[in-house]
């Protein structure tokens, strides 16, 4: 628009273009071309933007001509595909019937919605001043002004709240007013209600796109709260699905169309109007991100090695199971809705948990992959890190393109991506897999990992599966015989906040003893809990 405005049509009675080339002699080459022809049309760029252009003598602009001028003239970089549409649409217009050929090419390139807008920016009203006058009183009567940079009238049919300044006076709280609310002031500007620059206001839409652009940030953590939350309110057949889908609606259809829209306190409103238990209802916003953070905290890149001894962590079983000092927590009833209610918890911080110790794994892996590059012996390393998995597998395909993207370009990234085991498949019994040295090279270890709580007690759950690979794996003394189950299996614990780490593989040792009891006895299992306490080290 403004190149537009900044722009003039020159008619001249010759327009041509004039050519001058300086050789590295200094020889000078001067051409012109179109120089005494008529029907043309070029763009100069001079101090001031101006397409010149001659006609035939007693004839008309021949308007097909103003095509590349016309997009030079309102694009800084042309467009040569913009070029030919001006072209053909001023082709179109020129001779009978004009009028219409031009509204079928419009209809044909789908540009009927720009038809409107730009009508109002060619043709702006005669009472333009009044309008702008009209609608800066009807804001002010909310506490509102137009933005300074709202100076004509074709700004006014899209108005959003970066559009309005607060006023000073006294006006409604910001919190009661809605989209709605705006425009029933604004519907009695001007004299025409069907006017082209009626002022509208628009809030909705623009907000939208801002909740799903932080839902998408923290939904991850939101949603296991909120199912979790629904179903402490006994509304225990809601499914993660059917909460996201209720907060959905109730946010596009309440929430958005206020003017002070906030997504944490659009959430906050939802839960106000859904959950019925008193107790249950945090008492702000505030208190409902601070339980949100408490259920699923953050989880930092762990940098250093996990704490390993019982000396060392700070996390430990509080003792032998049967032992007289054990606590109650160790026995008693398995209570299965507290497991599932576990595993729900886990679901919500779990990758974060995984993903938080996967640049540790990764850089182990990076070192003992660089030593056996030096030593010529990459093959062989590669083929230990798909040794637990089918060779022409997904997993195992996953994990050597991550290797070799690593080794072709040096991409660590790629690297992490490849030991991220559970990222193409959740059923190997552990999350990362990568490679540790030893005293005569590397070894492969298998990593399960577990998101600790930001508490003094922690009850860890792991299904039958990943146990039946931990007792395989660190148990089976024929284990290094079987390429399957060669190597280590750990079980790691993540803090949250810290960056920290501990191994806690050492807490199973005893587990399988007490197991092959319970199945001698006729039982079986779906998975354990280990039960920790943290201890101040």
């Amino acid at each position: 628009m403004t190149r537009w405005q900044a722009g003039n049509f020159v008619h001249v009675d010759n327009a041509w273009f004039e050519y001058r080339v300086v050789l590295e002699d200094r020889r000078t080459i001067e051409n012109t071309w179109r120089k005494d022809s008529t029907g043309d049309a070029f763009f100069d760029d001079g101090d001031r933007p101006a397409i010149r252009f001659d006609t035939p003598d007693g004839g008309s602009p021949p308007l097909p001509e103003f095509g590349e001028p016309l997009s030079a003239l309102l694009f800084e970089e042309q467009r040569q595909d913009v070029d030919s549409l001006f072209a053909r649409a001023l082709s179109e217009y020129e001779g009978a019937n004009g009028g219409a050929r031009l509204s079928r090419f419009v209809e044909k390139t789908d540009a009927e919605p720009l038809v409107a807008p730009y009508e109002r920016i060619f043709d702006p009203p005669a009472n333009e001043m009044e309008l702008l006058s009209q609608t800066d009183a009807a804001l002010a009567t909310l506490g509102f002004a137009l933005a300074p940079h709202i100076q004509s009238a074709h700004q006014l049919p899209n108005l959003d709240p970066a559009d309005l300044t607060v006023d000073d006076g006294d006006a409604p709280a910001e919190e009661s007013l809605t989209e709605s609310t705006i425009n029933d002031v604004l519907g009695a500007v001007g004299d025409d209600a069907e006017s082209p620059f009626t002022p509208e206001f628009r809030c909705r839409d623009e907000h939208h796109r801002e909740w799903e652009s932080w839902w998408e940030d923290n939904r991850d953590r939101f949603r296991p709260y909120l199912t979790h939350l629904l179903h402490a309110d006994g509304d225990e057949e809601m499914e993660p699905d059917d909460v996201e889908r209720s907060l959905e609606e109730f946010v596009s259809r309440n929430e958005c169309p206020r003017l002070d829209f906030d997504p944490q306190r659009a959430v906050y409103s939802w839960v106000r109007t859904t959950v019925d238990d008193a107790e249950l209802m945090p008492s702000s916003g505030a208190e409902l991100v601070e339980e949100v953070r408490r259920f699923a905290p953050d989880f930092e890149p762990v940098t250093r090695a996990p704490r390993t001894g019982p000396s060392e962590r700070a996390w430990n079983r509080p003792g032998e199971i049967g032992s007289p000092s054990s606590p109650d927590s160790e026995g008693g009833t398995f209570d299965h809705a507290d497991a599932i209610e576990r595993m729900r918890r886990q679901s919500a911080v779990g990758d974060d948990a995984e993903r938080s110790f996967r640049p540790a794994v990764a850089e182990w892996t990076r070192e003992c992959l660089e030593a056996a590059r030096r030593e010529g012996r990459l093959d062989e390393a590669r083929e230990l890190l798909v040794g637990p998995f089918a060779r022409d597998g997904e997993t195992a395909k996953h994990i050597l393109e991550g290797v070799d993207t690593w080794a072709e370009h040096g991409d660590v990234d790629a690297l992490e991506r490849g030991v991220h085991v559970s990222e193409v498949w959740d059923g190997a019994g552990f999350d990362l897999i990568g490679l540790e040295p030893t005293t005569d090279g590397w070894e492969v270890v298998r990593y399960e990992v577990k998101a600790l709580p930001d508490g003094e007690a922690a009850a860890v759950h792991l299904s039958s599966n990943q146990f039946a690979v931990y007792r395989d794996v660190c148990l089976d003394p024929d284990a290094e015989s079987d390429p399957k189950h060669r190597g280590e299996w750990k079980l790691i614990g993540v803090e949250p906040d810290n960056g920290e780490a501990e191994d806690l593989t050492a807490e199973l040792s005893d587990l399988p003893e007490y197991l092959e009891q319970l199945r001698s006895g006729g039982f079986g299992h779906d998975g354990i809990v280990i039960h920790l306490r943290r201890a101040d080290r």
